[in-house]
């Protein structure tokens, strides 16, 4: 299939483009749905949860220290690993949600993790249910110039490697630090290849504005029965 692109560009943050923008999307369909369920995989800060009425959105995460501070705030959370979630969670939950939102996760997955995650989407998500979901652009990883940021690559990037990893330092205002963000490329066509085993691309957006050029990406697609 021809895969639909549209280009946003935005006068926000790289991150709050990204964010404001998978909202908007889901905004748009959840009006559409009588009692509509919304599940965000790697939840951390819940700023993305925090957006939905907690009677009807739920987060997973496996950073414990983040789903205890979310479970004392009184949300829907769970500790588990989209890649390999526990059967009681999966038994519970199955073809539970109408949206399912990833924000920057799948970045953090080389190919036979995607391959899990995608799968264990499908399986959450009602029939013709969404999963929405943003990366990094891997088109542009070669740009130095992403404000806050600096990569570090494991070996020579070159656009077609797949399962390359990479650091990500940020800048702490003095110098750029290690806090542990470990990441791997995989070219689009990767993504999309393991996504239309499962679902179909409805939509691929390229977000820029703030820093010049098309720094994300945020995929819209579709379950298939």
């Amino acid at each position: 299939m021809e895969n639909a692109k549209e280009y946003i560009t935005t006068k926000e943050g790289p991150k709050e483009e990204v964010n404001n923008q998978m909202h908007r999307l889901i905004e748009a369909e959840w009006e559409k749905h009588e009692d509509p369920k919304l599940l965000e995989v790697g939840f951390g800060s819940g700023e993305m949860l925090d957006r939905y009425p907690r009677g009807s959105s739920w987060g997973i995460d496996w950073n414990k220290e983040m789903v205890e501070h979310a479970q004392n705030a009184k949300r829907n959370v769970f500790r588990e690993d989209i890649c390999n979630p526990t059967f009681v969670f999966m038994q519970k939950y199955e073809h539970f949600f109408d949206f399912i939102v990833a924000n920057y996760v799948f970045s953090e997955m080389k190919t036979e993790d995607l391959e899990k995650a995608f799968k264990n989407c499908h399986t959450l998500l009602k029939d013709t249910g969404k999963l929405y979901f943003s990366l990094t652009n891997p088109r542009m990883r070669h740009r130095t110039d992403l404000p806050g940021y600096k990569i570090i690559f494991s070996q020579t990037y070159e656009y077609e490697k797949k399962d390359l990893s990479f650091k990500v330092l940020l800048w702490d205002g003095k110098k750029y630090a290690d806090v542990g963000i470990l990441d791997y490329h995989n070219p689009v066509e990767t993504y999309i290849d393991i996504i239309e085993k499962k679902f179909t691309l409805e939509h691929l957006y390229e977000i820029s504005g703030s820093v010049g050029f098309a720094h994300a990406l945020v995929f819209q697609v579709e379950k298939l029965e």
